[in-house]
């Protein structure tokens, strides 16, 4: 396997298990990604996300600080630990504060106010550290999803996208026509920063998807066997189709297991929900990402 490919393979990984694994892991797999690529500032970035940052006024490390919201406004200073450790702090306030509500039930009324301040006292910190958890998640995912488009469109790669496309146009310009003529022109403008494109690139790139699970498994009236349970591929059942078609073609559990986290993983990325949390970077990345996996999943011997 090729470097190229092997790093796509690992940020595969990461996305697909982006909301089912530790912060922890996601930074040191996601550390490891940056320094295959030589990406020194996200190299700087994750370190300081793993290993906790120097102080504030020390370098590019202020730039990460702010990104991440690590100013903690009431006191005036900077937080500094690891996300991991935020990570485990704010899990522990949480657990802390449900048994403090339930202490408080049985509690004397004198004690009641003591009770309600380690209460607000905990939920504070629940409040701070889930603020910064967030904006690491979200960096760390754009690092990872901006890496996987930048390999896809390199030199090296391009062939291995040429190949996917084509693949994946033959199967979808019938039955996703409309959908399909609108994405270069939207890509394009993705391109030139247009943000009012991300929610026509984000509607396009998921009826593609369910225009792609129609033509490899059309809708089934029937339960369809998957070995040791049965699921259903009626109209409307995109995933389902997919994990069908997916189970069909190949016998290995590792590379269905990943294909369907990453399949899921795009589609949930793709939903009306979500499409103001999504930067013009991210949904050129999804558009890339979207040929890509169908491109994987239809050329399945």
């Amino acid at each position: 396997m090729s470097k190229q490919l092997e790093i796509i393979r690992l940020c595969d990984e990461v996305i697909g298990g982006f909301d089912l694994h530790s912060l922890e892991s996601i930074i040191n797999k996601s550390h490891h990604i940056a320094e295959l690529t030589g990406n020194s500032a996200a190299c700087e970035f994750l370190y300081c996300e793993s290993a906790g940052y120097y102080q504030h006024g020390h370098g590019r490390q202020d730039e990460f600080l702010n990104k991440t919201h690590r100013h903690h406004v009431e006191t005036n200073t900077w937080i500094l630990a690891p996300a991991a450790l935020l990570e485990r702090d704010s899990n522990g306030a949480k657990e802390a504060v449900s048994k403090l509500e339930l202490k408080s039930i049985t509690s004397p009324l004198s004690f009641q106010s003591a009770i309600a301040d380690e209460i607000i006292k905990l939920s504070k910190i629940v409040m701070h550290n889930n603020t910064i958890i967030h904006h690491v998640r979200r960096l760390t995912y754009q690092i990872i999803s901006n890496t996987r488009a930048n390999i896809i469109f390199s030199k090296e790669s391009a062939d291995i996208f040429a190949h996917y496309q084509g693949l994946v146009d033959a199967k979808i310009s019938s039955t996703a026509n409309e959908a399909f003529s609108k994405l270069p022109s939207v890509f394009e403008r993705l391109s030139a920063g247009d943000g009012e494109a991300i929610s026509h690139a984000l509607t396009s790139c998921r009826r593609i998807i369910d225009a792609f699970a129609v033509a490899i498994f059309p809708p089934q009236g029937d339960p369809v066997d998957m070995g040791d349970h049965t699921i259903q591929c009626g109209p409307g059942k995109s995933m389902n189709q997919i994990q069908a078609y997916i189970w069909k073609k190949t016998f290995s559990k590792s590379r269905r297991d990943r294909l369907n986290k990453n399949m899921r993983s795009l589609y949930d990325r793709t939903s009306a929900g979500v499409h103001a949390e999504v930067s013009p970077t991210e949904a050129q990345a999804l558009v890339l990402n979207t040929y890509l996996l169908l491109g994987e999943i239809v050329d399945l011997r």
